[in-house]
């Protein structure tokens, strides 16, 4: 396995999902409704709107963003998301998403992993799915933390060097179980007469 340009080469990291997953067409931040006025979503990292991140029940998304050119420094922000307001709402104990190099990577990474130098966001910081100490199993939040810095991604913070490309992947699945399944047993939203629905995003 190794890097290209700085950047991993996806083909040796994104393991397919199961057969009935099929990528969705919004591959930006600017295909993203934004909820506030009616607006795209504005690119990454000047937001602070919030964006409705909605997917059919065979859907997942890979929305690519580009990180600024230079390092922010330590303090740490946040990706944070709730159920959507509109066009239908999903348990959130239903959705995995990963900040990742590579578009569609939804591996759980090992407890404790910080992310090899050829796989940069292989770490439980860059995935919604977290070790809690006292709880015998993982535990799905609604938060990822970032910062822009050349560091490596670590169980409690997802680094992303500054000048690269990156993709927020969601995918209405519940991997707290340590697999995602087909859509058939997945995707469902909390009304069960709807096929799409998703959640509400900023980041900040």
């Amino acid at each position: 396995m190794g890097a290209v340009g700085g950047a991993p080469d996806c083909s040796n990291f994104v393991v397919p999902l199961p057969e009935g997953w099929v990528r969705s067409n919004i591959t930006s931040t600017s295909q993203v409704i934004g909820i506030e006025g009616g607006v795209p979503w504005l690119p990454f990292p000047q937001s602070g709107n919030t964006g409705l991140i909605i997917t059919d029940n065979e859907k997942y998304h890979a929305i690519g963003f580009d990180t600024p050119s230079e390092p922010w420094g330590v303090t740490s922000y946040l990706f944070i998301w709730q159920e959507a307001q509109q066009f239908g709402a999903v348990d959130l104990s239903n959705v995995y998403i990963s900040i990742t190099s590579c578009p569609g990577d939804f591996r759980l990474p090992p407890p404790g992993q910080t992310a090899p130098a050829d796989d940069p966001t292989f770490a439980r910081g860059c995935r919604n799915i977290r070790s809690f100490p006292g709880f015998p199993q993982d535990m799905v939040t609604s938060k990822i933390d970032y910062v822009v810095s050349e560091e490596p991604s670590s169980e409690e913070v997802c680094r992303l060097a500054p000048g690269r490309k990156y993709y927020i992947n969601f995918i209405r699945a519940n991997a707290a179980d340590g697999e995602i399944g087909p859509p058939s047993s997945e995707a469902t939203c909390k009304n069960p007469e709807q096929t799409s629905c998703g959640v509400q995003m900023r980041y900040f």
